[in-house]
């Protein structure tokens, strides 16, 4: 079941940073996906894998997904792509954009604001702040 624009989450029931939210992580590599996904299910979290936009939008037709951790540089279709496309087909699904650093002429912090993605994570980030962003991200309303 794909989320949808009316997806809300009820106030009367646990909110999404106590229960086991269902996070899809788009990266083209291999290594950060592996590590990103075992981070996150040792705290609990339900991880999807894609491993670039396309394979990542595909699954948000498919399955609830609570959060999306994706790249920002990637082959085909890049993060700005993906990042548009869903916040277009899903204007309150929760996305964390991680850069590597400089993008040429574009600014990281006004592609947030541009796309309404909720946090930008540079690398290296540690296990915690990783953790630490997740949780406040999925607190937000």
């Amino acid at each position: 079941m794909a989320i949808s624009d009316s997806q809300t989450f009820d106030p009367n029931q646990n909110s999404p940073d106590e229960r086991t939210a269902q996070i899809l992580v788009i990266d083209d590599d291999k290594q950060i996906r592996r590590v990103l996904k075992e981070i996150l299910e040792n705290a609990n979290y339900s991880v999807i894998e894609a491993c670039d936009g396309e394979e990542g939008l595909s699954t948000c037709r498919k399955e609830t997904v609570d959060l999306v951790i994706t790249d920002i540089l990637m082959p085909g279709k890049e993060g700005p792509e993906t990042i548009r496309e869903l916040s277009q087909e899903w204007p309150n699904l929760k996305v964390i954009a991680i850069s590597g650093g400089f993008i040429s002429n574009l600014d990281v912090v006004e592609l947030a604001k541009k796309f309404l993605v909720n946090r930008v994570l540079y690398k290296p980030f540690d296990n915690e702040m990783l953790l630490d962003t997740v949780r406040d991200v999925l607190r937000e309303h």
